[in-house]
């Protein structure tokens, strides 16, 4: 009997080893389908969103050196118009300065006198909304007080444009004196 529970034994020994590579082999099995359901798709799945990312990075980048080039064109063209401005200006006030040079103190002197009604009516522009004036005082008095702005006018106009109404008009008119205005 010995060697059949030795035989048994062994028949035993046997099972388990073949049980053991079973099991081994299954635990292999189950491992590559986890692989194969779980690891490949998820790491699939994250190399396309890093795919996706790097791409969206790209074009973001892309777009705003586009943008950056846009706005540099942008403000070069803005700089270009305001120089071209700028020279035209400057050479239509040259031209008008040789224009203003060709002509004589009477000419010049009629220019001038021909904006005074384009300067006194900017400076009662903001009367303009005034629905009435009340100049109080004796009938001496307010005579007195428009002789003395008048007599003021001409400053006014030497202080705003620089040109000397008194002194042009004494040329004009071939006097020495300051003719009084």
């Amino acid at each position: 009997m010995q060697s059949i529970r030795e035989e048994e034994i062994k028949i035993d020994v046997i099972e388990r080893h073949k049980r053991i590579t079973i099991e081994e082999k299954e635990a292999e099995r189950m491992e590559k389908e986890l692989v194969a359901t779980v690891k490949l798709p998820a790491e699939a799945e994250a190399y396309r969103v890093k795919t996706l990312a790097e791409g969206k990075k790209y074009h973001d980048i892309e777009e705003a050196k586009a943008n950056a080039a846009a706005t540099k064109k942008l403000g070069e063209a803005n700089a270009a118009v305001v120089d071209a401005v700028g020279k035209a200006e400057a050479e239509r006030l040259l031209l008008r300065a040789a224009a203003f040079s060709q002509y004589g103190d009477v000419a010049t002197t009629a220019l001038v006198l021909e904006q005074i009604p384009e300067i006194a009516r900017n400076l009662t522009k903001p009367l303009s909304h005034t629905s009435e004036v009340l100049i109080v005082g004796t009938n001496d008095s307010i005579t007195s007080e428009i002789a003395r702005l008048s007599a003021t006018l001409p400053s006014a106009v030497k202080s705003v444009t620089g040109f000397d109404v008194s002194k042009a008009l004494s040329k004009a008119f071939g006097s020495d004196k300051a003719v009084a205005v």
